[in-house]
């Protein structure tokens, strides 16, 4: 591996969730983080180095299912600020899962 792929890294993490009466579950996540890279990236003159956010939340109901499986929704915004423009980027995921209790 390149010395200029190792990195070191440190993140912090919440993720408080509540079950409101009549079965509406929510959850919050909070993520920050930075990497410092080892080496010099490609063509520059300083080592690649990021910071990271992303806030999130999930959405589900017990009173909600399909052949026993309950839906939930997920979405997370994710921000990685960079010295090196190509790794600058802001995205939006959501999911839909399906999930069963045994």
């Amino acid at each position: 591996m390149s010395d200029y792929l190792g990195y070191n890294g440190i993140s912090a993490f919440v993720g408080p969730s509540k079950t409101w009466a009549g079965g509406l579950q929510t959850g919050l996540n909070l993520q920050v983080g930075a990497r410092d890279f080892d080496a010099n990236f490609p063509l520059m003159t300083a080592p690649r180095a990021d910071q990271f956010d992303a806030v999130g939340f999930t959405l589900s109901h017990t009173g909600l299912s399909f052949r026993g499986f309950s839906p939930s929704l997920s979405c997370t915004v994710t921000y990685n600020g960079s010295n090196v423009a190509l790794y600058l980027f802001r995205t939006l995921a959501c999911q839909i899962a399906f999930n069963r209790t045994f």
